[in-house]
């Protein structure tokens, strides 16, 4: 029997929790789906993960919740991270701060193991330990429990993003990266394993980045002298791969996501705010 696994792009802000609850739970019926993982460096404030909302987003089916560079921005979550295995934090993060790095999770009998990574280029809150060799320093460990393997790669740069894709080719069932919050156009099956530059995002997909594009233009224009990040709630939707994974652990159909949702039913729903 195969494994299907839904992985979304990052949910941003209350537009993309508002998003998972409009969408999700239709789509896993009608797709079949078993399992499904989201991205979360940017759904509490635009930056990181809150206890409320990482809850609400259990409630509307998402199985496991990935976190970034922004992984301890909220301390109302970041300070209970370890009594949680359905949060992850990045796996090469300092071994000190809390949380599960990785966790294989039991899936009508099959075990998944789910991870996520952040890159070498461009990260500046911790001293991330090197990506590829905490990949390897885990990787015998998980290997004797199962084949089945979904690594997320956050990284500032394609270049990266892609090397990490002939790293780990063959060995792990997906490699995908995350985290630029723009879908590319390059799903592929590499070696058996499973591979996309990025997975975009959920929430508002006329944006920029899920921001309001007025700020984000006027940034350009001025210098980055103004800061401030709005959240978009235009053309709400939702980005992310559809993956069946053999018993082997090898990854033999892919399938891109993107939808725009009507959610006028679900903003009525305060309860996210």
């Amino acid at each position: 029997m195969s494994l299907r696994v839904l992985i979304t792009g990052e949910v941003v802000g209350k537009a993309g929790i508002i998003a998972i609850k409009s969408f999700l739970s239709s789509f896993k019926v009608e797709k079949k789906i078993d399992f499904v993982i989201s991205g979360n460096n940017f759904t509490t404030g635009l930056r990181g993960l809150g206890k409320k909302h990482a809850f609400l987003l259990k409630k509307y089916g998402v199985d496991v919740l990935t976190l970034g560079e922004n992984a301890f921005a909220k301390s109302d979550l970041s300070n209970d991270l370890d009594k949680y295995n359905f949060i992850l934090k990045p796996l090469n993060c300092p071994a000190k701060l809390k949380g599960c790095s990785y966790f294989i999770y039991n899936i009508n009998g099959k075990k998944l193991a789910v991870m996520r990574i952040v890159g070498q280029t461009g990260t500046t809150k911790y001293k991330f330990n090197h990506p590829f060799y905490s990949f390897d320093s885990f990787y015998k460990k998980i290997k004797i429990q199962t084949n089945h393997i979904i690594v997320l790669f956050d990284s500032n740069t394609t270049a990266e993003v892609n090397a990490l894709f002939f790293y780990l080719k063959s060995r792990v069932s997906a490699c995908l990266g995350t985290g630029k919050r723009v879908l590319t156009a390059d799903l592929r099956i590499l070696d058996n394993t499973a591979i996309i530059t990025d997975l975009g995002r959920v929430g508002s997909l006329d944006s920029v980045m899920g921001y309001v594009p007025n700020l984000e233009v006027d940034k350009f224009l001025k210098g980055f002298l103004n800061q401030r990040f709005d959240e978009s709630w235009e053309g709400l939707g939702f980005n992310g791969v559809l993956i069946d994974i053999d018993e082997n652990g090898h990854s033999f159909s892919v399938e891109t996501v993107r939808e725009y949702i009507d959610c006028k039913s679900s903003l009525k729903d305060m309860d996210i705010f």
